[in-house]
């Protein structure tokens, strides 16, 4: 994918440089849907488990990303009972509760609300969802690999 930016300046260096990191912020926000994009199933019928699921269709989403927010429609699966969707779109891209792999550790390592910090507003409370969800996913990792590298010894 390529993109292209087109930017006026100004005589004012920084609204030079806010209107320059807005620009970016959009591309970079377009670009990562289209990555993400190139992440999801052609809508067939998969396993998981020793379930089949099928296609709901392709459902609306949107995701946080280090330049803002994006929305993509992605396919999600579900089983014929019923129940829990899965979104192998969100699995493949390491998805942590709306949020891009890079834009979760940002909020993370952070753990900022200030909308100086990245050109962006983000609720307090999202950013504990997003820091607890990366916790308990890095520890739940972490037991498969111990648990994998158990099984060499």
């Amino acid at each position: 994918m390529e993109a292209k930016i087109t930017n006026k300046t100004s005589k004012s260096v920084l609204q030079t440089e806010e209107s320059i990191q807005k620009a970016l912020n959009l591309a970079g926000a377009k670009v990562t849907a289209y990555a993400l994009s190139t992440l999801d199933t052609d809508g067939k019928p998969i396993e998981k488990g020793k379930e089949k699921y099928t296609s709901k269709g392709k459902i609306s989403k949107k995701y946080q990303t280090p330049y803002g927010e994006t929305e993509l429609s992605r396919h999600v699966y579900q089983n014929s009972k019923g129940g829990v969707t899965f979104c192998p779109l969100d699995n493949s891209a390491r998805i942590i509760v709306g949020s891009t792999p890079k834009f979760s550790k940002q909020v993370s390592s952070k753990y900022s609300a200030s909308k100086e910090n990245r050109g962006r507003y983000i609720s307090r409370s999202y950013i504990q969802d997003i820091s607890n969800a990366g916790k308990k996913h890095q520890m739940n990792f972490e037991k498969i690999c111990l648990l994998n590298l158990m099984k060499f010894c």
